[in-house]
């Protein structure tokens, strides 16, 4: 049987290199990671008007790198509220991530995607549940 070419990939947060996707961090972080001798890019989606999708691309492919992508929603994206107008921006959000995770090539999109990534001064309320399950039911179909 041949050799999986990652049979168990090790990676690394861009965020560990850079700040941003613009397309000179992007290239850096790319650098950095095969320099190092990892196998895989950790893309935060947090700054995707900054990232060039194509050329992020390929260049991960010519450096012979895995890529996951992650993000955190926001407050004012968050799909575990009671408001329909932030469960929609969020639910948006999702959707946008999942699509460009895929042109990326990659297989897996991580991250705190059930809630805003910060911290609540209230218990999530039954309202708030059924939205989050709404929605990730939605991302899997």
């Amino acid at each position: 049987m041949a050799a999986q070419a990652f049979p168990n990939p090790l990676g690394v947060h861009a965020l560990v290199w850079v700040g941003d996707t613009s397309p000179a961090s992007v290239d850096y972080a790319v650098a950095k990671t095969k320099d190092t001798g990892y196998d895989l890019l950790e893309l935060s989606l947090h700054d995707t008007a900054n990232l060039d999708v194509a050329a992020a691309r390929r260049r991960l492919t010519d450096a012979g790198l895995r890529v996951v992508c992650s993000r955190g929603l926001a407050f004012d994206a968050d799909i575990s509220s009671e408001d329909s107008t932030i469960v929609g921006r969020g639910e948006q959000l999702l959707h946008d991530s999942l699509r460009i995770t895929a042109e990326l090539g990659g297989t897996h999109f991580t991250g705190a995607l059930y809630s805003a990534f910060g911290k609540y001064h209230r218990p999530l309320s039954d309202a708030g549940r059924r939205n989050v399950v709404a929605v990730l039911r939605c991302q899997w179909r």
